[in-house]
């Protein structure tokens, strides 16, 4: 081997290294929130699924916004948690879809409004989220049919600019 292949085959170890220890960060990141969470270290968790959320996990996103929503490891805010709920929904987070109707359903953290809440329980049971179509159902005992059809008309819109 000539020295300019064996400085070579040193970059490409020490990239490769790099690029496993990055990885790793990421995936320690995940291991840890999860872990602080199930042991109830939400300062940790909130932490670390902070920084999951600042690198681009939308998922991450939607764990911050159950622990704004709950109060877990940070101050209850149903404003912040809407903002989470709705960014990872925009993005195809079916459980954040489903939150952002409860949010509108129970006016916490927006105005209580029962059509944008019929209309993201639509968006997230064509999400796959279950629990989207009891409370869809919940909501609707309280409509108008006119509201229901606007509803309906908005999610079936929402879908159609936000394929998945």
């Amino acid at each position: 081997m000539t020295s300019s292949e064996h400085g070579l085959s040193i970059i490409r170890t020490v990239t490769l290294g790099l690029m496993l220890a990055g990885s790793c960060q990421v995936s320690g990141g995940w291991d840890e929130a999860v872990a602080a969470e199930r042991t109830g270290d939400y300062a940790t968790a909130f932490r670390e699924y902070q920084q999951l959320a600042d690198s681009g996990e939308i998922e991450a996103l939607h764990n911050l916004g159950v622990m704004y929503y709950n109060g877990y490891g940070v101050y209850r805010d149903y404003e912040k948690a809407m903002k989470c709920f709705l960014t990872a929904a925009e993005q195809g987070i079916a459980g954040s879809q489903n939150n952002v109707g409860y949010l509108y359903a129970h006016g916490h953290g927006v105005r209580q409004d029962y059509v944008m809440a019929h209309m993201w329980f639509d968006i997230a049971d064509a999400n796959g989220e279950k629990t989207a179509i009891e409370n869809r159902a919940i909501i609707a005992a309280h409509m108008t049919s006119a509201e229901i059809a606007e509803a309906v008309k908005l999610a079936r819109e929402w879908l159609e600019k936000n394929p998945r």
